[in-house]
């Protein structure tokens, strides 16, 4: 899975999660209460911003490969030597 896939799916793991917990039965409450649900939608949060950031950052770089190759033509192109 790449970091795009990787994300998609705890978005949808954290979209079951709080759907779980918000129509959880009853008797499951009063035996286990939420504890550990909203530890778990919290780490979800917590993953899901880590890959947040792995997405910007591989998106910078991809935009600064392209600015890099798109420089290089533009700066040959304005050479001394090509002005006539």
């Amino acid at each position: 899975m790449n970091t795009q896939e990787r994300y998609e799916a705890l978005i949808r793991i954290q979209g079951q999660l709080n759907e779980w917990s918000a129509y959880q039965p009853e008797h499951h409450h009063k035996l286990y209460g939420g504890k550990e649900i909203n530890e778990c939608v919290q780490l979800c949060k917590k993953l899901i911003s880590e890959l947040a950031m792995e997405l910007l950052v591989e998106e910078s770089e991809r935009l600064d490969l392209y600015s890099c190759k798109s420089d290089d033509s533009i700066n040959d192109s304005l050479g001394l030597s090509n002005i006539n």
